[in-house]
């Protein structure tokens, strides 16, 4: 390899370079953190630098998740504010514009790569810029109407499409040129040097450039630790995320455990009471007959997952449910971000993950196929699964 091809192998390349269908590759979180900042020689270097040589040569897509980056760039004190870029800089120099979609958004109807954007779609708007700009509209209105001079005829026309714009840009009026202007909204400094809101008011610019402008800046993985760390409080990012929904799987899934353990209990009982009624009849020639047991329904507890996520990504969550019911595991509150990411198993080709998840649904026929439980493997799968495509 040349020093050149060295010193860019995390390069992302143009997107004419790719194939007619290209692998589509999700990486678990612990292959990012187990290559950033490593050295050259490093196993795990070694092995994305192999992927990464597919993927300049068109064969896959690498894609990331908001998962991937909530556990990725996890640390919020402040002495880790470049390390959470530089984090947010190895996804994007690794994924490019290649982004799975949150769940809701994949729920309807969003599809990798969408655009860049793990969070929303190409058509969302992050912030309300109109409704923000009314605001603004309307104040300027009331205090040029309360001028001495203004009589009911000018009032007339400042009620014309496009009026505001005429007064904004002859009165030389700046908007939220300030970034105490914008309270709690995150914009980029530059969304404000760039004097956007003004250009907006004077009609100079359109509100659907300056919203497509936010919406990149939203989904930059680079972007995403000042987003949820600079403009809120410095909580843990996956608590904020993810803290209520994995509350309630885990109520759920503890309640699950409980019901068909005393189920089991129950049998058991009914097992002996049985026993006694085969001991009893040949005195009472059938007329007792045996109780029956109350059948173990995995479907009874899952059904209460209807409605939480979208039916087609059940199979995985009930291969879980039915383990922890059957006592081949025990239930980890850190399960549930592994069931989440297992989600985007059935967007992709291939699907990193741990043993243990490889492991665990392995009869899964849905996702099975997919898993990778070792990232050393990942190139020698890649290959494999080129040769099967024609």
């Amino acid at each position: 390899m040349s020093r050149r091809e060295g010193n860019n192998r995390l390069a992302v390349p143009a997107q004419d370079a790719l194939v007619k269908q290209p692998i589509i590759i999700y990486l678990d979180t612990q292959d990012y953190i187990n290559t950033f900042k490593k050295p050259a020689d490093d196993p795990n270097v070694q092995t994305l630098r192999e992927v990464l040589l597919r993927r300049d040569g068109g064969k896959v897509l690498i894609g990331y998740s908001a998962i991937t980056l909530i556990e990725f760039i996890t640390k919020p004190n402040i002495e880790y504010r470049a390390e959470r870029r530089e984090r947010g800089e190895h996804v994007k120099a690794i994924c490019g514009r290649n982004a799975f979609p949150m769940i809701d958004d994949l729920q309807n109807g969003a599809r990798f790569p969408n655009g860049g954007f793990w969070v929303g779609t190409p058509e969302s708007k992050p912030i309300d810029l109109k409704s923000i700009w009314r605001k603004e509209e309307k104040k300027l209105i009331e205090g040029f109407v309360r001028q001495p001079g203004v009589n009911r005829n000018i009032r007339r026309r400042l009620k014309r499409p496009n009026a505001i714009f005429k007064l904004a840009k002859s009165a030389n009026l700046e908007f939220m040129t300030q970034r105490d202007d914008y309270g709690s909204i995150p914009v980029p400094q530059s969304f404000i040097d760039d004097r956007v809101m003004t250009r907006l008011m004077c009609g100079e610019i359109r509100f659907e450039y300056a919203e497509k402008r936010l919406m990149e800046w939203a989904n930059d993985p680079s972007e995403f630790s000042t987003i949820v760390y600079e403009y809120n409080d410095s909580d843990p990012v996956i608590d904020r995320f993810f803290k209520k929904t994995i509350d309630n799987m885990e109520g759920l899934a503890k309640e699950i455990t409980i019901l068909f353990g005393k189920i089991l209990e129950h049998n058991k009982s009914i097992e002996a009471i049985n026993e006694k009624i085969r001991r009893l009849k040949p005195l009472h020639s059938g007329r007792i007959k045996p109780l029956k047991q109350t059948r173990l329904a995995p479907s009874t507890g899952f059904s209460a997952l209807e409605g939480k996520i979208c039916s087609k990504y059940h199979p995985h969550f009930r291969t879980y449910l039915e383990e922890a019911i059957s006592g081949n595991l025990v239930y980890k509150r850190s399960d549930m971000m592994d069931l989440y990411q297992m989600v985007y198993a059935y967007e992709c080709d291939l699907f990193r993950c741990d043993r243990h998840m490889a492991h665990r649904f392995r009869n899964t026929p849905e996702v099975s196929t997919k898993l990778v439980a070792k990232f050393v493997d990942l190139p020698d799968r890649i290959d494999a699964l080129l040769r099967q495509r024609p």
